[in-house]
């Protein structure tokens, strides 16, 4: 435990004590009260990935909401802010800013954002923003508690969006951050059966104090979010999830309706169980559903790979912008019905070789 009596260690689950001893101070409380913060605990963090995950016995099998990530992230800007020395009102802003940071999530995540962006022009960015500043029913009563609390949700959502100002800044807009860090390596847990590959505190002390000998933990956490990249996201599993989700949204656009954004999963579930129907048959089966996704379609996506700059040693924090890079590519792939050089079944993954 620190000075403050917080623990010293990483939760990637948060049970209603871990809430409580963790987050006492009562803008927290109310914050993570209110309906709009609630509502990340239906909402999974890799979307529709999380659907196609089987881990039976062996407890492989990893399920984590926006709700935990959030808790998680700001418990890391906590002890950043914390190590900075930072005064009060800023420590709150940041705290805050890293629990609302994922506010403006829809169902799925971002498997759907796309779809949602080009039917109903919003994304988290702007359903965030309209959250905080109460503009929607939902967001009504956690603009009250920031306003009752004397935070400021300009500054929270500048915070947020990687703009603001002082030493905040740093850890929410550089290309190694506090979102960053938690969920990457939380991102590595559907990986691997063990839940942690690398510390997130060890990540975030690194950060803390930058200089040479943070380079060889922040070089391993930029290769570890390079292989999540390659083995999720931009494997088979992760390009035809996200695909097959806002392919459904978009052939059945006439019965999608923007409030489902606000929403909770389960509410969308219900709507439209042939999406989920899809997902299950995918990821149990490895059957694509024809009417969703054809055999042998293409799926056009930007790749990105992470690299290293050897050259640039962190003197600063501008120095990470320099030092952590990555290549961006736009390419194709048809995805086949069955098989495949990456078959996308997490069973397959889970069976790879530790990272660390």
């Amino acid at each position: 435990m620190n000075s403050r009596g917080l623990p010293d260690y990483h939760l990637f689950r948060f049970s209603r004590a871990d809430v409580s001893q963790c987050f006492s101070e009562e803008s927290f409380r109310e914050v993570i009260a209110t309906d709009a913060f609630r509502r990340l605990e239906t909402i999974h963090f890799l979307g529709a990935i999380d659907y196609l995950m089987y881990g039976g016995a062996k407890g492989v099998e990893q399920r984590h909401t926006r709700y935990d990530h959030s808790l998680a992230v700001a418990n890391l800007a906590r002890r950043f802010a914390l190590a900075k020395n930072v005064g009060d009102k800023e420590y709150e802003t940041i705290v805050i800013a890293g629990l609302l940071h994922d506010i403006g999530h829809a169902p799925l995540s971002h498997s759907l954002e796309p779809a949602f962006r080009s039917i109903f022009e919003i994304d988290h960015h702007l359903v965030g923003e309209r959250i905080l500043r109460g503009d929607v029913p939902l967001g009504i009563r956690l603009a009250r508690a920031l306003q009752r609390n004397d935070i400021n949700n300009f500054e929270v959502m500048t915070l947020i969006a990687g703009v603001g100002r002082g030493i905040g800044r740093e850890i929410f807009s550089r290309a190694i951050n506090v979102d960053t860090i938690e969920g990457i390596i939380r991102s590595a847990s559907y990986l691997h059966r063990k839940e942690v590959v690398l510390n997130p505190i060890s990540v975030l002390d690194a950060l803390v104090d930058l200089g040479k000998g943070a380079h060889e933990i922040l070089d391993q956490f930029w290769m570890l979010k390079n292989h999540v990249y390659k083995n999720i996201i931009q494997a088979r599993v992760g390009l035809v999830a996200d695909y097959m989700c806002k392919r459904y949204m978009e052939l059945n656009s006439e019965s999608f309706r923007s409030t489902y954004y606000y929403g909770k999963e389960a509410e969308l579930r219900r709507d439209h169980q042939g999406l989920f129907q899809a997902l299950d048959a995918f990821g149990r089966e490895n059957i694509i559903v024809p009417n969703i996704l054809r055999d042998g379609e293409e799926i056009r996506y930007t790749r990105r790979e992470f690299y290293i700059d050897e050259s640039i040693v962190l003197h600063g924090y501008a120095d990470l912008d320099r030092r952590y890079l990555q290549r961006k590519e736009v390419v194709t792939k048809e995805i086949r019905k069955v098989g495949g050089d990456d078959n996308h079944v997490m069973r397959k993954y889970s069976e790879s070789r530790e990272l660390f």
